[in-house]
């Protein structure tokens, strides 16, 4: 019975609820439950503090993104602009959610080791860089599919092309695409006004694949128009460079390269070339039609 009671003393003089039928009734005692109070006041303080820290960071990317959207409220609001600007501003955010925990995560990812990013950055991204053509050709022997392709005997070239990927967002109607620039398309509808015809780019399309050619009248340099939210992978031709002069011993990797290459300017020679001889035709057949004249 002592010992309940000491509990049932201690739990409710440290939780700072004192009913007040179990007090003290000398100097001494009062000494003691003086003490009591001071260190049960610290150590329950120390646990409420704990536990909020821990309900307080559960959802701390949430709070952390309304923070976002109450200053940019605030910003749009100061400096006066128009309420269409403003939808499409707070659309952008909305849909960018997802691409801004991204970056929070590349943070992480760079203060990893090499070898921990490469195999980080390979496996998040694989989904997205084996639909690179020439990057197939790396990983897999002839016969066998990607799916099939062993994630630990990936070349290094493949992991450093993939930490070499750069994230980008555009929002609907903006036009972008550079010069020798490689797209990969992770979310969202793209358009392209492509010489044969119009064509639309889903998730998980790729084009640019020819950044590697030097000669403009080969690559395919049309811009596209974000249909909807867009999110992308690019790979710019100076970061490709960077990465292939670290692998510049590796001979196998200069082969198929090359051959790559070389497949991929002939072919585009060869659409080139017929289509100027098509349109050689067409401007000769107008030239050569009689014109008729009406008689007056």
């Amino acid at each position: 019975k002592q010992y309940v009671a000491a509990l049932y003393f201690a739990a409710y003089t440290m939780t700072s609820v004192g009913y007040g039928d179990v007090t003290p009734v000398n100097i001494l005692e009062r000494i003691v439950c003086i003490l009591i109070l001071f260190i049960s006041g610290i150590i329950w303080a120390c646990v409420i503090g704990q536990v909020t820290g821990i309900v307080s960071k559960l959802g701390a990317q949430e709070q952390e993104f309304k923070a976002l959207m109450d200053n940019l409220n605030e910003m749009m609001r100061d400096r006066g602009l128009p309420w269409p600007v403003r939808k499409r501003v707070k659309t952008f955010f909305l849909s960018a959610r997802q691409a801004q925990r991204n970056e929070q995560q590349e943070l992480i990812l760079r203060r990893m080791s090499p070898f921990l990013q490469g195999e980080v950055a390979l496996r998040s991204n694989w989904q997205w860089v084996k639909k690179v053509s020439f990057i197939c050709n790396l990983v897999h022997e002839p016969g066998t599919s990607v799916e099939s392709s062993d994630m630990t005997r990936i070349p290094y070239f493949v992991v450093d092309i993939s930490l070499a990927l750069e994230s980008a967002i555009f929002a609907q109607s903006e036009v972008f695409g550079a010069q020798q620039t490689l797209y990969i398309l992770k979310r969202g509808l793209a358009l392209s006004g492509a010489r044969s015809g119009m064509r639309v780019f889903c998730a998980g399309d790729v084009w640019g694949e020819d950044f590697v050619l030097s000669n403009d009248s080969l690559r395919d340099s049309q811009a596209r128009l974000a249909v909807t939210y867009v999110e992308i992978f690019q790979l710019t031709f100076a970061s490709f460079i960077d990465v292939c002069r670290r692998h510049r011993s590796n001979k196998a990797l200069r082969r198929r390269l090359r051959q790559f290459v070389a497949r991929l300017s002939a072919r585009r020679a060869i659409l080139v070339e017929a289509r100027q001889r098509r349109l050689a035709e067409v401007v000769s057949a107008i030239s050569t039609e009689p014109i008729w004249q009406s008689d007056f």
